[in-house]
C-alpha cells in the first residue's frame, strides 16, 4: 500500500504487557502484511515500550536497526530537531541538575540523577562515541548491570545510526500543524453536541453516563493551566492524577487527552495517511474516526489491557511478550525494495529558487484500501514465488555445472592416464585432478555464473516456506482501521477491510 502511517498503538502511555504485544503485532501487520512505512515520533522511539520491546531483544535488535536502513520505519523531524541524537541531547540537557527518582526515557534505563552517566552518553551522542559505554560494560560481571550497560550501548548505537541513515529520517512538515488546543477544543466539540443533542451517536452507553463529568473535569483543568501549559499533554495528565479520587470519568478524562496528543502528533507528520479527511462528507469525518478509537480505548480498559491515572512509575517493570518474527520483515521489504516496490526518496518536492516544500495532497488511510492491499497481496506472492523460483533455478544450474566438470574431470583424466608414473598410486593422481584442478574450475564457473553453493539454495527454500508461513499465520485487524468509513461508504460499494 505504501502509505505513510503512524500508530496510536505505539503511544508510550500504552506499556501494560498486552499493549505492548498488541503494538508488535500491529507494527509487523502495517509494514509486513499492509506493506505501509511507519513513520515514528521523537517520544515513540525513546519512550515507547510497545516499540523498544523489540530494540530490547537482542535476537531482534538488528533486524528492527535493519528495517530503518530499508526505510519500512522512519523517525520523523519536527520543527527545528533534525535528528533522534539532537533530540536526545537537547533532553539530557535539560534533565541534567534536575530533580526526581525518574528516568529519563523508557529506552534509557538512566535515571535523571545519575548525572555522571547522563554526561558519559551526552558525550557518546555528540562525539560519536560508543567505545566508552562498551568498555563500561565489558568491566562489569555478569548481571543486571552488565545486561542495561549492554542495552544503553545498543540503544546508543541505534540512535546515531538513525541519525546518519537518510532512509531512517523523514522530512520536517512544512504546512500548518495543529496544536494540541486546537484539536482540545475540536474534540471537546465534538463531545458537548453528544452530550446536548446528539447522544444516540455513542455506541458506549458507559461512556455516554459518564461523559458529563469527564467534560467538566477538563473544563477544569482548562482553567487551572496558563495559556503556555495546555499544549502538553504531561500537565493534563498530571492534574488528572492530582485528584484525590479518581473515578472512571477521570479515566476517561485521561483517555480523551490522550486522543488528543496523538491526533496533534500525526497531524506533525509530513504526508501521512490519517483515518479521516479534513473537509469529509459522508466518508472520513474526524467525529467518526473520534468516536471509534474512544470507544475501542475505553473496552481496551474495561478488557484490563490498559489502566489509566497510574501517574509516572519510579521502577521498571520487567515483562515477557512474545515479539514478531522481524527477521521475515526485513527479507520481504528488502526483496521489495529491490523490486522498485518502495518509495525510495525524502517525499519532499522544493520549489525551484526556495526552500518551502510543495506537499502533495496525501488521501486518508481507508481510501483505496481493498484495492491496494490486494496489489500487496500480490506483490507478496509474486516475491515468494521469485525467491522459490530463483532458488530452483539455482540448484538445476548448480548440477548442471557440477555434471560437466565431472564429464570433463573423467575425459581428461583418461587422457592424462599415460603420464602417471607407475611409482605414483592412482589415487593420488585422482585427488590432484579432482581436488585441486577441478576444485578451482568449479569454483571459477560458479564466479562467473554467481552459482551459490547448493545448500545455499536450499536453505533459501526454506526460508522462503518459513517467511510464506509466518506472514499467512501473523494476526491481522491489530492495527487500527476506520469501520465506519465502510458503512458510511457502503451506498457506492467502498471499501472493506480484508
Amino acid at each position: 500500500m505504501n502509505k505513510f502511517v503512524y500508530l496510536y498503538e505505539l503511544d508510550s502511555v500504552r506499556n501494560n504487557p498486552k499493549e505492548i504485544e498488541l503494538g508488535q503485532k500491529a507494527l509487523f501487520e502495517e509494514i509486513v502484511k499492509n506493506g505501509n512505512i511507519v513513520i515514528l515520533a521523537f517520544n515513540q522511539l525513546t519512550d515507547s515500550e510497545a516499540f523498544l520491546s523489540a530494540v530490547k531483544d537482542k535476537k531482534t535488535y538488528e533486524s528492527i536497526v535493519g528495517l530503518f536502513t530499508l526505510g519500512a520505519l522512519k523517525v520523523s523531524q519536527f520543527g527545528g530537531t533534525r535528528t533522534a541524537s539532537q533530540y536526545m541531547q537537547n533532553s539530557i540537557e535539560k534533565c541534567l541538575g534536575g530533580e526526581g527518582n525518574k528516568f529519563l526515557f523508557s529506552g534509557l534505563p538512566v535515571l535523571c540523577t545519575d548525572n555522571e552517566m547522563l554526561k558519559t552518553i551526552g558525550d557518546a551522542l555528540r562525539y560519536s562515541d560508543i567505545g566508552v559505554l562498551r568498555e563500561m560494560a565489558e568491566k562489569e560481571p555478569d548481571g543486571e548491570e552488565k545486561e542495561r550497560l549492554e542495552y544503553i550501548e545498543r540503544f546508543i548505537r541505534m540512535i546515531l545510526l538513525l541519525s546518519v541513515e537518510e532512509p531512517a529520517g523523514h522530512p520536517a512538515k512544512q504546512t500548518r500543524k495543529r496544536s494540541f488546543v486546537e484539536f482540545y477544543g475540536k474534540i471537546f466539540e465534538v463531545l458537548f453536541e453528544i452530550t446536548d443533542k446528539k447522544a444516540g451517536e455513542v455506541q458506549n452507553e458507559e461512556i455516554k453516563k459518564l461523559l458529563p463529568k469527564s467534560l467538566e473535569i477538563l473544563r477544569n483543568i482548562e482553567r487551572s493551566l496558563e495559556e503556555a501549559q495546555q499544549n502538553n499533554r504531561t500537565n493534563w495528565v498530571n492534574r488528572i492524577n492530582e485528584a484525590g479520587e479518581k473515578t472512571d470519568a477521570h479515566g476517561l478524562a485521561e483517555a480523551i487527552v490522550d486522543l488528543c496528543y496523538n491526533y496533534t502528533v500525526e497531524d506533525s507528520i509530513c504526508e501521512v495517511s490519517r483515518h479521516y479527511l479534513e473537509e469529509g462528507g459522508e466518508c472520513g469525518r474526524f467525529e467518526d474516526d473520534f468516536l471509534q478509537r474512544l470507544t475501542e480505548y475505553w473496552k481496551s480498559y474495561r478488557k484490563g489491557v490498559h489502566t489509566f491515572c497510574k501517574g509516572d512509575k519510579e521502577e521498571r517493570e520487567k515483562y515477557e511478550v512474545a515479539l514478531p518474527y522481524w527477521d521475515t520483515a526485513v527479507r520481504v521489504v528488502r526483496e521489495i525494495k529491490k523490486q522498485g516496490g518502495m518509495r525510495q526518496d525524502r517525499q519532499e518536492i522544493k520549489k525551484q529558487g526556495g526552500e518551502e516544500q510543495k506537499i502533495k495532497k496525501q488521501e486518508a488511510y481507508e481510501e483505496n484500501y481493498t484495492k491496494e492491499k490486494k496489489s500487496w497481496r500480490i506483490k507478496l506472492i509474486r516475491q515468494m514465488g521469485a525467491r522459490f523460483g530463483t532458488a530452483f533455478i539455482y540448484i538445476v544450474l548448480f548440477c548442471l555445472a557440477d555434471l560437466g566438470i565431472n564429464l570433463a574431470e573423467d575425459s581428461l583424466f583418461e587422457a592424462a592416464a599415460w603420464l602417471q608414473p607407475e611409482i605414483i598410486p592412482e589415487w593420488v593422481w585422482e585427488v590432484i585432478y579432482s581436488t585441486v584442478l577441478f576444485g578451482i574450475i568449479g569454483s571459477v564457473v560458479s564466479e562467473i555464473f554467481h552459482l551459490p553453493d547448493i545448500l545455499e539454495s536450499l536453505k533459501g527454500i526454506v526460508t522462503g516456506v518459513k517467511d510464506s508461513y509466518r506472514i499467512i499465520k501473523a494476526p491481522k485487524h491489530i492495527a487500527y482501521y476506520n469501520v465506519l468509513w465502510d458503512r458510511n461508504n457502503s451506498a457506492t460499494g467502498g471499501n472493506k477491510k480484508l
